[in-house]
């Protein structure tokens, strides 16, 4: 996960590891993507360019709102997933615990 402050706006940018066959499939296999605070789903995009491959890594990028660059600070985990729209869904979930610290020196010292 990649958290970056520029021309007063908050980006989320979350890689899901794989490899390059893999994260194309996924690409191509997805429906919507989406990140996950704490099991909640926000910032859910539907169709083609809600995530992209690069090479072995499937990219979700979002653009967050002032509070949800805050929430990260009190967010266990971070997830960052896709889905087809059956009961599976593919991605992986960060612990942001132990570095909420590092969030939050970020956050204090971003120009915005």
């Amino acid at each position: 996960m990649i958290l970056t402050c520029y021309e007063h706006r908050y980006s989320i940018l979350g890689g899901i590891v794989t490899n390059p066959d893999n994260a194309e499939w996924m690409s191509n296999w997805q429906h919507r993507a989406y990140l996950e605070f704490d099991n909640d789903e926000k910032y859910v995009k539907s169709g083609v360019g809600s995530s992209k491959a690069s090479d072995s890594t499937l990219w979700i990028d979002r653009d967050v709102s002032v509070e949800d660059a805050h929430r990260l600070l009190t967010t266990k985990t971070l997830g960052m997933w896709v889905e087809n729209g059956g009961p599976m869904r593919r991605g992986a979930m960060i612990d942001l615990v132990p570095v909420h610290d590092k969030i939050d020196y970020y956050l204090k010292n971003c120009v915005r």
